[in-house]
C-alpha cells in the first residue's frame, strides 16, 4: 500500500517540528546539572512573568521523586497528579489545576507510595494532549541526568539550563548540555541565577565560553527571592519592583521576542472569578 511515510519519531515531535498541524505551544524544559541552583524558582517566576505578559502558561512538575512546585506556589495536596497520568489512570488534562494567580499547574505526587512505577507512560507522549491548550508548557525537570531527567529533556523542544556562577554547578550544567546535543537538536540557552558579581564568582563570558551556549538571562542575587519563597509566592508577584523580578520579566520578554508590552493588570474580583471558572 503506497502513501506518505510517517517519520519514526514521537508524535509530539512530529506535530511540533514537521508542522502536521498548526502549533502555537512552545514546550520548554528547564533543567540543571545539580540541585540547589534555583531551577524551580526560575520555572515558577518565568511562568508568572509570561502570564503577566498575557500568555497562557502550564507548568509540569516532572521531578517525580522530589517535587517542589507545590511548595513554591502554595498548592494544596491535589486528588490527581502527574503520577496518575503516567500510570495511565487518567489523562494528563485531568491533572491540570488553575493556580489562583493565573498559571496552570500539573503537580507531581508527594506521596511515598507513588515513588515506585511498575510501568509508566512517556512524558513526551502525554504532552501531546496539552498542545494547543497553552502558549507555553514549562517542564521543571529533576536535577542531574537520571531517567526522569532524560524523559523531561526529550519532551521539550527547547532547553533552558540553570546554573550558578560556581565551578561545580557550571561543570554539571555542561554535562546536561552535552548530553542534550548528542541526542536531540534543540535550541539551548543558559540562565545564570544568583549572580552578584563578587570576585570569586565565574564571569558570565567565561561561563558562556565553557558551555558553548549563550546566557539568555542573568538573575541577580536578591534577598527578595528568599522572602518570596517563605511567603510561597513568586517574587514577580510578591516584590514586582525587585531586581530579580525585573530580570524575570526581561527573560520572559526575550523569549517572546519583544521589548515592551502592556503587563496584565487584574482586579481581585476578576482573579477570583477566573479561579472559579466563571471568567477567562
Amino acid at each position: 500500500m503506497s502513501g506518505v511515510q510517517i517519520p519514526a519519531v514521537p508524535i509530539v515531535k512530529f506535530i511540533y517540528e514537521v508542522g502536521f498541524k498548526k502549533i502555537v505551544t512552545r514546550i520548554i524544559t528547564i533543567a540543571s546539572g545539580k540541585g540547589g541552583v534555583g531551577k524551580t524558582t526560575v520555572t515558577v517566576n518565568l511562568s508568572h512573568a509570561l502570564y503577566k505578559l498575557n500568555k497562557d502558561v502550564t507548568i509540569i512538575d516532572a521531578n517525580l521523586t522530589s517535587p517542589n512546585i507545590y511548595l513554591h506556589m502554595n498548592i494544596p495536596i491535589t486528588p490527581t497528579t502527574l503520577h496518575d497520568a503516567m500510570k495511565g489512570k487518567i489523562s494528563i488534562k485531568e491533572a491540570v489545576y488553575l493556580h489562583y494567580l493565573g498559571v496552570k499547574v500539573i503537580p507531581a505526587s508527594i506521596s511515598l507510595r507513588d515513588l515506585k512505577f511498575k510501568e509508566k507512560k512517556n512524558l513526551t507522549n502525554l504532552i501531546v494532549d496539552l498542545i494547543g491548550t497553552s502558549d507555553f508548557i514549562l517542564i521543571d525537570a529533576p536535577p542531574g541526568l537520571n531517567e526522569d531527567t532524560i524523559d523531561a529533556l526529550d519532551a521539550g523542544n527547547e532547553l533552558l539550563v540553570v546554573t550558578n556562577p560556581e565551578l561545580p554547578a557550571t561543570v554539571e550544567a555542561l554535562r546536561v548540555i552535552e548530553f542534550t546535543r548528542r541526542n536531540w537538536a534543540k535550541n539551548i540557552n543558559v540562565i545564570l541565577n544568583r549572580y552578584s558579581g563578587k570576585s570569586w564568582e565565574l564571569r558570565p563570558k567565561h561561563i558562556e565560553s565553557f558551555l558553548e551556549a549563550p546566557i539568555i538571562s542573568i538573575i541577580p542575587e536578591d534577598e527578595n527571592v528568599k522572602k518570596a519563597i517563605v511567603k510561597r509566592i513568586p517574587v514577580v508577584e510578591a516584590y514586582p519592583e525587585s531586581k530579580a523580578a525585573s530580570a524575570f520579566m526581561k527573560l520572559a520578554e526575550k523569549l517572546l521576542g519583544i521589548r515592551r508590552v502592556k503587563v496584565r493588570k487584574e482586579s481581585a474580583i476578576s482573579r477570583i472569578l477566573r479561579f472559579l471558572g466563571l471568567a477567562r
